[in-house]
């Protein structure tokens, strides 16, 4: 009993939860190709899979704000993703890389790529 609850101390802030219910305006344009991730302490990771931006992830934290992280940082398993050495992947490290956001609401968070190119991703709530 108390290994598993050792266990699902550590895990569980480095657990994210799929959001099927997102939308992305990428440079101007509505696109699909963007995967949300839910983590605790309303956290957010995100995908983007257009082309010419580099391999990685986003990771926003209130605490530390909005970083890019190197794909290596972030596992993904169908509907769940992992972070590996951190609950907040590599935000606030060496390996991340600070990202300027302008906005970041209740359902939305609007920033300038790492490739220089506006989004606007926004969200419905998990269901409960």
């Amino acid at each position: 009993m108390l290994l598993a609850a050792a266990l699902l101390m550590i895990a569980t802030p480095r657990l994210w939860v799929k959001n099927k219910r997102v939308q992305m305006t990428y440079d101007g344009r509505k696109s699909e190709r963007v995967t949300l991730y839910h983590g605790s302490s309303d956290r957010l990771l995100f995908f983007l899979a257009e082309p010419g931006e580099p391999q990685g992830v986003y990771v926003f934290d209130h605490a530390r704000g909005l970083w890019f992280c190197p794909p290596g940082d972030v596992r993904k398993i169908k509907i769940l993703a992992f972070t590996l050495l951190h609950p907040s992947a590599c935000a606030d490290s060496e390996q991340g890389k600070v990202v300027a956001h302008q906005d970041r609401g209740e359902f939305d968070i609007r920033f300038t790529s790492v490739s220089g190119k506006p989004v606007d991703v926004t969200w419905q709530s998990p269901p409960r």
